[in-house]
């Protein structure tokens, strides 16, 4: 039954981190508030084992400058078991991102 539930969580989890993040197609107008090309997103991931365990969550909010070009800014933490060692690791991003076709 743990199995299962596990099965069944691992699956929501995967189908939910594919609806981070989008966005529909900005219009470059300067009537528009700043509000309007904020965006957010991120990534989850979850991997285990015997007596392993990976977390990890990576939260990100974009700015979209034009109708192709947006940046912005994210942090990173990851939990890391195996055995009797346990580590938290802490991270930062940015990033500029150009929509080719």
């Amino acid at each position: 039954m743990i199995k299962l539930k596990l099965s069944i969580t691992f699956i929501v989890l995967l189908f939910a981190s594919v609806v981070f993040a989008q966005k529909g197609d900005y219009i470059h107008d300067k009537s528009g508030s700043w509000k309007e090309r904020l965006y957010f997103g991120g990534g989850f991931g979850l991997s285990g084992g015997s007596n392993y365990a990976n977390i990890s969550l990576s939260p990100i909010v974009g700015y979209m400058i034009t109708s192709r070009l947006s940046g912005g800014v994210g942090v990173t933490y990851q939990f890391v078991k195996s055995g009797n060692y346990n580590d938290n690791r802490y991270g930062g991003q940015l990033f500029l991102r150009m929509n080719l076709f």
